[in-house]
This record gives structure tokens, C-alpha cells and sequence, in this order.
């Protein structure tokens, strides 16, 4: 006759003694139980996302880009390289720095940069018809504009040459 199945389990990290419902199932271990509690291994995720955020805007990047069917662009950047380029508050209205704004909206195909992310409190970032956001746009539109207009004729002068 076999013994009973234990059915508590101690946490490693808590050292409480809890049903074996509490831990997650991991097939690789003898009794087939996590070694940490289902609550501990929440506390843990929770600070591993408060420590690391722009992993969680990658991810989330990555889910709205899939969702709007366009192909994730993304270059990984950390909140103190955010913090350095633009500082710690909103980028348009000067309130606290809650989320990420993307200059150039996911929906429209907007990469996960640097260069087009903006620290933002959450009004301004919900809000697209924001003054100082709409006037930015409008300024690098017309400067990209520009830009290739530029290199198109370039790009003739040198053909130019080259056939003559």
C-alpha cells in the first residue's frame, strides 16, 4: 500500500505551508509543483515589470502592431534612455510622465523607437488632437517631405551626370 499524496506544499519564498493548488503545475519537478506559492510568483512578476517597463511597451507594441496588421519595428530602448532625450514629463503638456506616446501612431504604422516615443501623462496620450502633438506632426511631415524631395532631385543631378 502506497502512502497518501501530500497535500501541502511549503513555498520557498514565503515558507508557509499551502494546499498544493496554490503552486502552478511545472512537469519538470518531483512533485510536479512550482517551488514558489501562485501569490509569491505574482509579487515577483509585479516588481519584475515595475523594474523592467519597456519590456511590457514592447510587448504591447507588438500586440496593437499584430492587431492593426502591421509589421512590428521595434528597437529596444530603456525608461532612463527615454528620461535622458526627452526628460521626465509629459512631452506635451508638461503634467507627469504615465505612459508612452508614439509620435507616429501604431495604427499608422509607427515603429517602436526612440526617436518616435514620447513620454506623456495619459490625457495627452489618449488625446491625438492635442495642439503641441498635431503642430509636431505637421512640422515632421513637412520636413520628411522635404527631405525626399531633396533627395529625389539629388538623385537626378547624379543620374544626370552619370549619363552625360
Amino acid at each position: 500500500m502506497s502512502p497518501a499524496p501530500t497535500t501541502l506544499k511549503r513555498c520557498l519564498k514565503c515558507s508557509t505551508e499551502k494546499p498544493l493548488e496554490s503552486f502552478a503545475r511545472q512537469a519538470k519537478a518531483s512533485d510536479g509543483r512550482h517551488s514558489y506559492c501562485r501569490d509569491c510568483d505574482r509579487i515577483r512578476r509585479r516588481n519584475d515589470r515595475a523594474a523592467s517597463p519597456h519590456l511590457e511597451w514592447e510587448a504591447t507594441y507588438r500586440q496593437r502592431a499584430h492587431a492593426y496588421g502591421n509589421a512590428a519595428v521595434v528597437f529596444t530602448f530603456t525608461r532612463e534612455e527615454l528620461v535622458d532625450r526627452y526628460g521626465d514629463e509629459c512631452a506635451w503638456c508638461g503634467g507627469p510622465f504615465e505612459e508612452l506616446d508614439h509620435n507616429v501612431p501604431v495604427a499608422s504604422g509607427g515603429p517602436h523607437t526612440l526617436e518616435n516615443c514620447r513620454p506623456s501623462c495619459g490625457p495627452c496620450n489618449r488625446d491625438n488632437s492635442h495642439p503641441a502633438k498635431v503642430a509636431k506632426r505637421r512640422r515632421e511631415a513637412v520636413i520628411t517631405a522635404v527631405r525626399a524631395r531633396q533627395s529625389a532631385h539629388e538623385a537626378e543631378a547624379r543620374l544626370a551626370l552619370v549619363l552625360t
